[in-house]
C-alpha cells in the first residue's frame, strides 16, 4: 500500500537531494549562495565563541535550590523543543543515566513538549514555559539549578516556504526562545542547538525537504548573530550558543560518518521517528556530549557524588474489574481512575545496598499514553506473580507527588521515600483521571528505574541517621 507513493516521492526528490549535501560536509561549497559548514565554512566555533563557552561552562557547577554553589547540589540539563525533541531526549536520558563516566550531579529534564513548535516557545507567556518549570520541579530541581540546555525546534506553521525567508523566521523565533529561557532559568549558561532530521519521507510541505535541511541555517545564523555582538544575545540576555549534534542526513543515503535516515526509522506519518529512530538520535546526542572538544571536559567532570541505578525488579497491575486475575507478566502496566474500572500499578526496587541518605533520587519510566499519575509508598506484602486487586496492599503515607508526564515518559523525585534504611522500596502508581494510562513494564525490556545520587566515598561520613 505504501510502496508506490514512496517510490514516487523518491523520484520527485532526486534532484532536490542531489543539491543537499549535509551542512557539516559542505565546508568548501555553498547552498543557494550561502557558505556551508556549521559555523560558516567551518565545523568549529570561532575562537572567541569557543572561549566564551568554556568560560561559561566553568560556572556550571552543582547548586542548591537557591542557586548557590553546593558540592552535593544539582546541574539541570533541560531539553526545549517539540515532539521529535521529546522523543529523542527520553532515550538520551536512559542512555546517560547508565553512563558511569558522566558528571554525577547532572539531572536530565525532558522539557520538550509535543505539538509545541518554535512560535509557542517564542512567546514568553506561553504555557510551554510553565509546563517546563513543572517538569523541573517534578525532577526535584528549582529553576536556579537549570544551567545548560539542548534546543531543537521548528516552526509549526511556515507561511512562506521560500528559502531563506522561512529559515530567517525560525532564527527570529530561536532568538526569542533562548532569551525566554534565560529569564526562566537565570543560571542558564550554555545552550546547544540542533536542527531537524531528514524530512523527505513526508508529503507534508511544512515538514519535507528541502525545508528540514534548511532549518539548519536558522541555527547557524542565530549563532553568527551572537558572535557578531547582537545586544539581544549578550551574556546577560542569553546563554552562550553552540551547535549540538547535527542530525540531518539525506534519507537512506549515508553521509560520510554513516548516518542515514531510512523510512524504517519513522512512524507511519513519516515525520516522527519511531523507537529505532529515537534511539539513533539519542545515541548521536550522547556521542556529542561525551566526545565534543568543548562539551566533554565539562560533561565528564568529577563530582563530590556518585550515582546508583536500580532497575525495577518487580511490577504488576491490579484491576478492579478483574479482581482475582494477576497481571504480573505483561509488557505494559495500566492506570485508570474511571469509575468501575480502577486499575493501578505496583513497582518494587531492591535498595538494600543503599547505605546512606541520598541527596537526590528520582524514578524515571516510559509511557505509552499521556497521563499524570500519582505515586505513593506501599507495603512489601505482594508478589509480582500472585498480586491481584483482591490481595493488593493499599497506598500508605502521603503522595510523593504528581509525576511529570511528558506524553512518552515520566519522572518524579522520590528522595523523601529513601530517608530511612529499607530493603525494598515499594511504590504504587494510580491516577484519578478517566483517561487510561499505560507505561512500559520490566517485561518490555524498558521498565522504570530508580536513580539515586549519594555522597562519594571520599566525603561520606555517616549512614542513615
Amino acid at each position: 500500500m505504501r510502496l508506490l507513493p514512496v517510490m514516487g516521492l523518491l523520484l520527485a526528490l532526486t534532484a532536490t537531494c542531489a543539491a543537499q549535501t549535509p551542512l557539516n560536509e559542505l565546508t568548501t561549497g555553498q547552498y543557494q549562495g550561502f557558505p556551508g559548514g556549521l559555523y560558516a565554512a567551518s565545523n568549529e566555533p570561532p575562537p572567541a565563541q569557543a572561549t566564551a563557552a568554556r568560560s561559561a561552562l566553568a560556572q556550571v557547577v552543582p547548586r542548591d535550590a537557591t542557586g548557590a554553589p553546593e558540592p552535593m547540589g544539582s546541574i539541570g540539563l533541560i531539553s526545549i523543543g517539540m515532539s521529535n525533541t521529546s522523543q529523542e531526549f527520553r532515550w538520551f536520558e536512559r542512555l546517560e543515566d547508565a553512563n558511569p563516566l558522566r558528571h554525577a550531579s547532572l539531572v536530565f529534564i525532558n522539557g520538550a513538549i509535543g505539538s509545541h513548535p518554535s512560535e509557542f516557545w517564542a512567546d514568553p507567556q506561553h504555557q510551554a514555559w510553565s509546563t517546563a518549570e513543572a517538569r523541573v520541579a517534578a525532577a526535584g530541581l528549582s529553576p536556579s539549578q537549570v544551567q545548560v540546555a539542548w534546543i531543537k525546534l521548528a516552526r509549526g506553521s511556515v507561511p512562506d516556504l521560500r528559502f531563506p525567508q522561512h529559515a530567517m523566521q525560525l532564527r527570529d523565533d530561536l532568538r526569542a526562545v533562548v532569551r525566554n529561557a534565560k529569564v526562566r532559568f537565570p543560571n542558564l549558561r550554555v545552550a546547544w542547538l540542533s536542527s531537524r532530521i531528514w524530512g523527505g519521507w513526508s508529503s507534508n510541505p511544512q515538514r519535507n525537504e528541502p525545508l528540514s535541511y534548511e532549518t539548519a541555517f536558522a541555527v547557524r545564523w542565530l549563532i553568527e548573530d551572537q558572535v557578531a555582538g547582537d545586544p539581544l544575545l549578550s551574556p546577560v540576555e542569553a546563554p552562550v550558543l553552540l551547535w549540538g549534534p547535527y542530525l540531518w542526513a539525506a534519507g537512506a543515503s549515508p553521509r560520510a560518518d554513516g548516518l542515514a535516515w531510512p523510512l524504517s526509522d519513522f512512524e507511519p506519518d513519516a515525520i516522527h521517528p519511531n523507537d529505532a529512530g529515537e534511539r539513533k538520535a539519542a545515541a548521536l546526542l550522547s556521542q556529542f556530549f561525551n566526545t565534543d572538544a568543548i562539551a566533554a571536559p565539562w560533561y565528564r567532570g568529577s563530582s563530590a557524588s556518585r550515582l546508583l541505578r536500580f532497575e525495577v525488579n518487580a511490577d504488576a497491575t491490579v484491576d478492579q474489574a478483574q479482581p482475582s486475575i494477576n497481571f504480573g507478566a505483561q509488557s505494559a502496566l495500566r492506570l485508570n481512575g474511571a469509575a468501575g474500572a480502577i486499575a493501578r500499578s505496583y513497582l518494587r526496587f531492591d535498595v538494600q545496598t543503599l547505605d546512606r541518605v541520598p541527596s537526590h533520587a528520582l524514578v524515571r519510566g516510559l509511557l505509552g499514553s499521556t497521563v499524570q499519575p500519582l505515586l505513593r509508598q506501599t507495603s512489601d506484602a505482594w508478589s509480582e506473580s500472585t498480586l491481584t486487586f483482591s490481595t493488593a496492599p493499599g497506598p500508605s503515607g502521603a503522595e510523593l507527588g504528581t509525576l511529570a508526564s511528558f506524553g512518552d515518559s515520566f519522572v518524579l523525585s522520590v528522595g523523601s521515600a529513601l530517608a530511612q534504611p529499607q530493603a525494598m522500596l515499594n511504590l504504587v502508581m494510580f491516577t484519578p483521571s478517566t483517561s487510561p494510562g499505560v507505561l512500559r513494564s520490566r517485561e518490555s525490556g524498558d521498565g522504570p528505574y530508580l536513580l539515586v545520587r549519594v555522597a562519594s566515598d571520599s566525603i561520606f561520613t555517616s549512614g542513615f541517621e
